[in-house]
């Protein structure tokens, strides 16, 4: 069945778009910005659902940091912790940069059934400060940052071929907290025959390459 759309929010809807248009060439309009929160909507699901909701509701402002998705605990039930060192040692699969065991604490973690995704792919060579503001600022890029337990459940699927995210080829990116409550960058990709698991500094690494993609939650 064809579905015809209203000609008048039609013609409303490319008045925007006009609009839009002129503010990008002059500049006054942050494309990349626009570009994310238009994707979120156009993927449909239940991100674009929230955000209609959130627009609904007047665009309240939300600290994201102290409104990060926990790890679902049962009730009455203490956060289950473990010890995850004997994961992330260097072997002929997998290489682990000693600044990850340095700076990432993956001695005491919570259990965390979350899935990571690709949250957006570098469109071009962009630096860590470039990122934060492509997701809506440092307090986005922080709430979006994965748990060690997330990352070492994925890696381990890639070691074994079943990872949908961690695939040969690409180069992908998690921002992810340190033992001093900082961000992190940490690259992960294969190269000479294993997983390569690195961490940098947020600002060390310089530019990112375009087709890089930003994993979290």
């Amino acid at each position: 069945m064809t579905h015809v759309a209203d000609e008048t929010k039609t013609n409303k809807f490319f008045r925007f778009l006009h609009g839009v248009s002129e503010r990008a060439l002059k500049g006054s309009l942050d494309v990349e910005q626009f570009t994310a929160v238009a994707q979120v909507l156009l993927d449909k699901g239940a991100r674009a659902k929230n955000l209609l909701e959130y627009v609904a509701n007047g665009c309240p402002k939300v600290d994201y940091t102290k409104s990060t998705p926990k790890a679902k605990v049962g009730k009455g039930q203490k956060p289950k912790t473990v010890d995850l060192s004997d994961f992330f040692v260097t072997s002929d699969r997998l290489y682990v940069d000693p600044d990850f065991l340095a700076r990432i604490d993956v001695t005491s973690c919570v259990e965390d059934m979350r899935e990571l995704s690709v949250k957006f792919v570098l469109p071009r060579n962009m630096s860590d400060s470039e990122n934060a503001k492509a997701v809506g600022g440092m307090a986005a890029l922080t709430a979006m940052r994965p748990s060690p337990y997330q990352l070492k459940r994925e890696l381990a699927l890639a070691l074994e071929g079943k990872s949908k995210l961690f695939i040969k080829g690409n180069w992908y990116l998690l921002y992810m907290e340190g033992r001093d409550g900082t961000l992190y960058p940490v690259g992960v990709d294969w190269g000479g025959g294993r997983l390569g698991l690195y961490c940098y500094r947020f600002g060390e690494f310089g530019d990112w390459s375009k087709g890089d993609q930003v994993c979290g939650n």
